[in-house]
Order: structure tokens, then sequence, then C-alpha cells
């Protein structure tokens, strides 16, 4: 085969280059102990530390290797730590778009910050509400500004999920209002984040989904009537889910994501819950807290257990697929029974891509999850036991 002239794509991204800058930075600044010298090397290297830290700190929250190992624990420390050299601010402050998209893992036993040995807390609702508050008042005083205005609108889904009944809480229809005046400029040149948003504020919630099979054309139009509890969609293109699922994933090829997390296991962020308005869409973080009491009740009987083995019986869980047996969890998604191609919602039809788990043939039941990453929509096919109703 003749390959001259043409370009060969490794499979997977080396980003050891980019970690290395910031190992060699942080033993750098602790070494000298001059401190006009040290001054030098935080002016002439503070702008690099800082872009390669929002390299891996979307990174870290939207990928990890594969499905159940993370970077091992000195990766972000040795991160954090060179940031913190630098900047005298936490990796734990953080309010970027992906920033807050962890810190709802601040706390979990498998959160980075955990792995990485910090004393890390957990966000209470005040933090999350004081957050929300200071993304607030940078919009208004930046109302043009598209990034200012997808913080502000992730920081009421995040704070939703924490206190779903905080008086703090920007409606949706509001939050639809901000997100609109960007949808109708620059259409396909958004980046996923935004498509992310956008897919979140006007999914349908007037009936919950079912799957539809691919030829199947008979799917219900969207009601025009004005019934209660009908997101105001304009009819029309701005109301095509498939159309801003097609826009997110392009999104996600253009961006730098596509080249950097080729490979990785890109990691959901938000599952459709059995909610409302913004408290319909449910954190990774809620099922991990889920998962890990779980596994502490498990524990509690047995003589001095350690953190591998609760790391190891967290793994398992996830790898064996007993996670989506949880009655706790079950209790708060919303699921379809069925094994076709589209998710219908509110006479909307999106055709998403799906992540299967493991088969067991002794679990007879098919239950199928709507997730997002930052990529697009993904459906989760999972097997339970069936429910004996007799």
């Amino acid at each position: 085969m003749d390959t001259e002239g043409t370009a060969s794509i490794a499979a997977t991204f080396n980003n050891r280059g980019l970690f290395g800058f910031l190992q060699v930075a942080k033993i750098a600044f602790e070494k000298l102990r001059d401190q006009q010298h040290k001054a030098s090397l935080i002016q002439n290297k503070k702008m690099e530390v800082e872009d390669k830290f929002e390299f891996f700190e979307w990174y870290l929250t939207y990928s990890k290797p594969d499905k159940t190992t993370f970077e091992p624990p000195y990766f972000w420390k040795d991160v954090a730590l060179c940031y913190k050299h630098y900047t005298t601010r936490t990796a734990a402050e953080s309010t970027s778009f992906p920033g807050l998209l962890d810190c709802l893992n601040h706390g979990l036993f498998r959160s980075r910050g955990k792995r990485a040995g910090f004393q890390e807390e957990e966000k209470s609702g005040f933090d999350l509400e004081e957050i929300q508050r200071e993304l607030k008042n940078d919009y208004e005083e930046n109302v043009d500004d598209v990034k200012v205005a997808e913080r502000y609108i992730l920081s009421n889904i995040i704070l939703s999920n924490r206190m779903p009944d905080s008086p703090q809480l920007t409606s949706v229809e509001e939050l639809q209002t901000i997100i609109r005046r960007f949808l109708d400029t620059e259409r396909r040149h958004r980046s996923p984040e935004f498509y992310l948003l956008v897919l979140l504020l006007l999914f349908p919630e007037e009936q919950p989904p079912v799957v539809q099979d691919e030829d199947d054309e008979e799917a219900e139009q969207p009601p025009t009537d004005g019934q209660p509890g009908q997101l105001p969609l304009d009819h029309g293109s701005d109301s095509d889910l498939q159309q801003y699922v097609t826009f997110m994933e392009e999104a996600y090829e253009r961006s730098s994501y596509a080249k950097y997390l080729r490979s990785r296991y890109l990691l959901p962020l938000f599952f459709l819950g059995k909610g409302s308005g913004l408290s319909k869409w449910i954190h990774k973080s809620q099922l991990d807290a889920i998962v890990e009491q779980t596994v502490d009740a498990e524990l509690a009987g047995e003589n001095d257990p350690t953190s591998l083995e609760k790391t190891h019986r967290i793994e398992n869980m996830w790898r064996n697929g007993n996670v989506w047996q949880l009655p706790e969890i079950q209790n708060i998604l919303l699921r379809v029974e069925d094994n076709k191609v589209f998710v219908c919602a509110g006479g909307w039809k999106v055709k998403v891509s799906k992540e299967v788990e493991p088969e067991d043939p002794t679990l007879s039941t098919r239950l199928i999850y709507l997730g997002f990453n930052i990529q697009g929509p993904v459906l989760f096919k999972v097997s339970v036991p069936r429910v004996n109703n007799d």
C-alpha cells in the first residue's frame, strides 16, 4: 500500500509533554528559595501554567482512560499543586465550565481531589448559591459574552442538583431566553458546551421519552394547543432536537476535544431523571454517591476494610453493571423499556449514540437510560432482573 504523502495519526493522544511541563514547573518552584527568583519564575511561567491547567481540567472532567480506570492519584495532584503555586488559587475554587461540572464530585470517595489526597469538602447548597450569585452578577455585566452566559446557566443546573427548591434558582423560561439570544447567531460555530445547554434547556418534558424504531414514521407530532407543562419551544427549526444533537456532534469534531480525547472514555455528565424543569437532569455525582453509600453499608460488617477494598468494590459495581440494579438509582432515572434506535419525547424524535453495558444472560429485562457526555446524548442499555408480579 502506498502511504507516501499521508500523515499518520496516533490512536491515542500522549499527554506527557503537557503534564511534564507542569511537573517541571512545580519542582522548579518548590526548589527555589530566593523570593526574587521565585517571583520572576512566576511572572515568566504563570500564563503557560494556567493554560495547561485549563487543558487538564476539561481533559479529566470530560474523560478518563477507559470505563473503569482513572489517571493515577499523582496526576491531578501535580496539576493542582502547580496551579496553586503559580496563581495562589486552588483547583477546587474553579468556576470554569468543567470546574462547575466537577464541583458536585467534591467530597466523594473517588473524586479526583480525594484520590489526590486533598482535604476537599463537599460543596454545600449555600456554597453553590454563592457561586450562582457571583456568576449571575458576572452575566448581568457581560450579557453579550456567550462563555459567561454558559457558566451562569450551568451554575443553575448544578445548584438544582443539590438544592432543587432553592429560591435563588433562575426559572427555566429565563434561562431559555438567554440561550436563545445566542442560538440565533453562529449556529454551527458554537462549542459543545453551548449545545449541551441547549439540549438540557429545550428538551421537552410534557411526556416521558419512549424508544421508537428507525423505520417508524408515525411519530406523534408536537402538540400545538399550549397545554400546561409544555416547554415554550417555537415550532420549526429551533425546536428540532435532532438538529441540536447534530450541531453538538459537529462542534465536538471541530473542537480540540476530538483530537485530545480520542480513544478515551467520555464520561457521562448528566442523566435524564424523573423530575421536571432543571431537576430532571441528574448529575453523574448523584449516582456515584448512591454507589458509595451502598458499598459503605456492605463494608460496615467487615473487619477494618481498606480504602483499596472500597475502591475495588465500587469499580466492580460499575464494571459488572450492578449499579443499574440499585433501587435508589432506578428511582431517580427515567427509563424506557425497549431496544430500538430513536428516543422520542414530546413528539420530537432524536437519534443518539448507544453504550451497551455487559449483558447478563441471567437478567431478562433491558432498560434504557438517556445520558449526555461532551460529544452528545448517549443511550445506556442495561440488564436488570425481571420483576415477578405474580
